[in-house]
């Protein structure tokens, strides 16, 4: 499937938010985990190419059929830890400390990690960043509460989180398989981890049968 630092707020009015100033506002930001790894979503036209390199990181996007009417490519698996660190500088990650960590989806993020990290290797990658961040002061500087953060899509073709319609097509992939890749009951551990096969762990991406769309 394909975000610098000052978190001084002002006292008055709305500002937008420089990337590395977001980064540090999210280790302000509470009750907002989520323990899923995400894919990154990019759409036409950006970069002729589905094949991407940063910092010598390979990563993959894979387009939608030009029969569908999706227009735009999503990541080939879940953003690695590898991935993210490289973007972000950080890892949030709980299963970190294995042999094959960088090669695992990155998880314990939030939904402010996903945007930053989309927009942060936009610019890194050239392109224009796809989501707008804005902060407003607390209401109160006594009280103990996180900052007001409105974020908005400018739709400007660059990286982005997929659409929960998007991620519904690719992972039908225009079939009508019950599972993204299988119908079939005794498949599914062949086509993706879960608590039957897992181990109640994540591992590393790419090592199952990918869908009809790959």
């Amino acid at each position: 499937m394909k975000t610098s630092m000052q978190l001084k707020a002002h006292l008055l009015g709305c500002r937008t938010l420089d990337i590395e100033e977001a980064i540090r506002a999210r280790l302000e930001l509470v009750g907002c985990k989520s323990s899923n790894g995400s894919r990154m979503i990019m759409e036409f036209p950006a970069l002729d190419t589905s094949q991407y390199s940063l910092q010598g990181i390979q990563f993959k996007l894979i387009p939608s059929p030009i029969y569908s009417d999706l227009n735009c490519s999503i990541g080939e698996t879940e953003v690695t830890q590898e991935l993210f660190v490289a973007v972000m500088g950080f890892n949030p990650s709980y299963f970190k400390n294995k042999p094959d960590s960088l090669q695992r989806p990155v998880e314990m993020v939030s939904w402010y990690d996903c945007i930053l990290f989309c927009n942060r290797l936009s610019i890194l990658m050239g392109l224009p960043p796809s989501y707008d961040v804005k902060i407003r002061p607390r209401k109160s500087v006594r009280k103990a509460e996180p900052p007001d953060i409105r974020v908005s899509y400018n739709e400007k073709g660059s990286f982005r989180l997929p659409k929960p319609e998007e991620w519904k097509a690719f992972a039908m992939a225009s079939t009508n398989n019950a599972w993204a890749g299988t119908t079939e009951d005794y498949m599914i551990y062949k086509h993706g981890w879960f608590d039957g096969n897992s181990n109640n762990e994540n591992h590393p991406v790419a090592q199952l049968i990918p869908n009809e769309w790959g």
